[in-house]
């Protein structure tokens, strides 16, 4: 009997217990380690978050050149006339001394023999400036030789840039007529004087690589061109609308166990919606990128979406 009485006791007790806790409010209950307690749930700001990176960094100037031949030449008659045939056309590659048009230096009343114009170079006719039957003189070209197995890019770096250019410095070279295709090529040549009425500086760039002819690539093509003026090794960065520039500081807001906290950073570079930080971040440091505006330091947050998805 005693020990069926001590059974019901204890049966009551845990009763009992039971119904204490589940009276006890949820925000009093201990929490396991690591979660967050439900009124810290309820006041959490959402954000997004990045991670800071280590990458490469480059500035750059946007130019437009025009791809030539990089060895090209007028060809001139040694004696003025009409032009009475061309032995070539455009495309054609022809020998040096081989004749590629005639003239005829006859005047009414008198007949002189026909004088043939000769290539000075090999290479390629890449344009016929005149055709048979025009008059022509020693001092007008009739066509133009180039050797298109060698190409360069030639464009002119507004005086705001000119003193961003050197020789050496990488650039990369984009067609319309090779989408998606981009090209690596150096600055060969920097004119040292810059034209008065334009007030820009002519550079000329060549491909880089063993091929001075790239395939797709044909004299007479507009380029695009991406000239690197700077390039930072190892910069660690993040997106520019993180950093938060206010009463002269610059700082994040870094995520520690569901919590912000505002970090000042030096800033260097920003390109491309990157920013460098020189000072106040490692590689790997998570911050907040969205929804920083809403945040004190020490709030709670919670983190919605992929880890670098930026926007809200």
């Amino acid at each position: 009997m005693k020990k069926l009485t001590a059974i019901i006791i204890v049966l009551l007790l845990i009763v009992l217990g039971a119904g204490i806790f589940l009276l006890i409010p949820e925000s009093s209950k201990p929490s396991e380690p690591g979660s967050m307690r439900l009124e810290d749930q309820i006041s959490a700001v959402s954000v997004r978050a990045t991670t800071a990176a280590e990458e490469t960094l480059r500035d750059y100037i946007r130019l437009s050149g025009d791809i030539e031949a990089e060895s090209s030449i007028q060809v001139y008659p040694d004696v003025a006339g009409t032009l009475s045939a061309l032995r070539v056309k455009v495309g054609d590659f022809v020998q040096a001394r081989e004749t590629v048009a005639e003239v005829d230096p006859s005047r009414p009343g008198a007949s002189y023999s026909i004088s043939p114009v000769e290539a000075p170079i090999r290479g390629t006719v890449s344009e016929i400036l005149v055709d048979p039957g025009d008059t022509v003189s020693t001092s007008v070209p009739i066509l133009k030789i180039g050797d298109l197995n060698s190409l360069i890019i030639r464009t002119r770096v507004s005086e705001r840039y000119v003193n961003l250019v050197r020789l050496g410095q990488t650039a990369y070279i984009e067609t319309e007529a090779n989408p998606g295709v981009r090209l690596k090529a150096r600055v060969s040549e920097v004119y040292p004087v810059l034209d008065p009425a334009s007030r820009s500086m002519k550079i000329s760039l060549t491909f880089s690589g063993n091929s001075g002819n790239p395939a797709g690539i044909k004299a007479g093509m507009l380029a695009d061109i991406t000239l690197v003026t700077r390039e930072i090794m190892n910069a660690v960065t993040v997106p520019t609308p993180s950093v938060i520039n206010r009463n002269g500081e610059s700082f994040v807001f870094i995520i520690e166990d569901s919590m912000a906290q505002k970090r000042l950073v030096t800033t260097g570079l920003s390109i491309e919606g990157r920013t460098e930080i020189t000072e106040g971040l490692e590689a790997g440091d998570i911050l907040v990128s969205s929804g920083m505006n809403l945040l004190s330091d020490g709030s709670t947050v919670r983190i919605i979406g992929d880890m670098g998805e930026d926007n809200a």
